[in-house]
């Protein structure tokens, strides 16, 4: 449960750091801010949430189990 929890607050922290023209880091490394207003900006915003999301999701929930797994674990029932 902690690093769910250090996770969920990260994720939230970096939800609350924009620059004043109102953008988010990984919007910035994105690009979305050289784009001119429209739907290829927005859907750049997007896609970029999207990625920060799902490498961060990977990182913190996904990998551990799967090392873990790899590591220490054996046949299972549920799991061959």
């Amino acid at each position: 449960p902690l690093p769910h929890g250090l996770w969920a607050g990260r994720f939230v922290a970096l939800r609350a750091r924009r620059t004043p023209q109102r953008f988010l880091p990984h919007e910035i490394w994105a690009s979305a801010e050289e784009r001119t207003a429209g739907w290829g900006r927005e859907w750049t915003r997007l896609w970029s949430m999207v990625a920060v999301f799902q490498v961060s999701f990977l990182v913190v929930n996904i990998a551990p189990a799967v090392i873990g797994r790899a590591l220490f674990g054996g046949p299972s029932v549920l799991v061959p």
